[in-house]
């Protein structure tokens, strides 16, 4: 499972570069106003940690998302999402309620990091049922601008459950998000 993690942090680590490095696409942080509320569907992989004999799952993950913005460089929201449709697993596979912050390192860019605390619950997984863990979640994003009112995001995010029957999940999509 440390090649999922070397993954994860590879991928962070070069969406933080081409993204923060680059004040010239300057897409304006997040938009103006208080209110905001977005949509995304992504691909990812689901792995259970500490079992050497589990096999990670391809799953798809929609989500929604709602929240406030706080300054010119910080978004606070919660999110809900649900994963499934691997032939391997039950669907839904995998809940998760996340209370989240997106940070803009620089005003000037449409680049963030988002983080998440909150829960993950499982469906019949690995002979695990109904599974309440706890939740975090890592991620980054770009707002790219296409009206006053939307922004298109691709971003990339982990989320994990720890504990003993703790799960993985990398996630890319792509989503909607209206101001």
């Amino acid at each position: 499972m440390s090649s999922l993690r070397a993954q994860v942090c590879s991928s962070l680590l070069i969406a933080a570069m081409a993204g923060f490095g680059s004040e010239a696409s300057a897409q304006h942080g997040p938009a103006g106003g208080g209110f905001w509320f977005g949509a995304d569907g992504a691909y990812g992989r689901m792995a259970r940690t500490n079992c050497a004999s589990c096999e990670s799952a391809g799953i798809g993950f929609g989500s929604i998302r709602l929240g406030g913005r706080i300054s010119s460089r910080m978004l606070l929201g919660a999110e809900v999402g649900i994963a499934g449709g691997s032939s391997e697993l039950p669907s839904p596979a995998l809940a998760v309620l996340l209370g989240t912050v997106s940070l803009y390192p620089l005003a000037a860019s449409g680049a963030h990091l988002r983080l998440g605390f909150g829960a993950l619950g499982r469906g019949t997984y690995w002979n695990v049922d109904g599974m309440a863990l706890v939740a975090l979640m890592a991620g980054a994003g770009y707002d790219v601008r296409v009206s006053s009112g939307m922004s298109v995001v691709p971003s990339v995010s982990w989320i994990v459950g720890p504990g003993e029957y703790s799960t993985n999940v990398l996630r890319a999509g792509v989503g909607i998000t209206f101001h």
